[in-house]
């Protein structure tokens, strides 16, 4: 699978098996950051709308929301670890 975000404020996944194409993720800004960690099995999200988001790609909500003083300009995740640059 392959992840993708942008200006239009979605983050969509590309299967390469079945090459198919589909929306995983929607903030109310764009999308800066996107990051899949493994060990949750989900997928996390920085926007410009000063929230990180994670996802479980069979749902269209956001699991859980971590608001932010400012908009995310950069994000990594090393399991359990989590830094966002605001």
């Amino acid at each position: 699978h392959v992840f993708s975000a942008g200006c239009d404020n979605k983050v969509m996944c590309q299967d390469l098996r079945q090459q198919k194409l589909f929306q995983v993720a929607l903030h109310d800004k764009p999308v800066r950051k996107v990051k899949w960690v493994h060990e949750m099995n989900a997928l996390v999200t920085g926007g410009w709308d000063n929230r990180v988001r994670f996802w479980d790609c069979r749902s269209n909500k956001p699991g859980f929301e971590v608001p932010l003083p400012e908009r995310c300009y950069a994000l990594d995740v090393r399991f359990p670890t989590m830094v966002v640059a605001t």
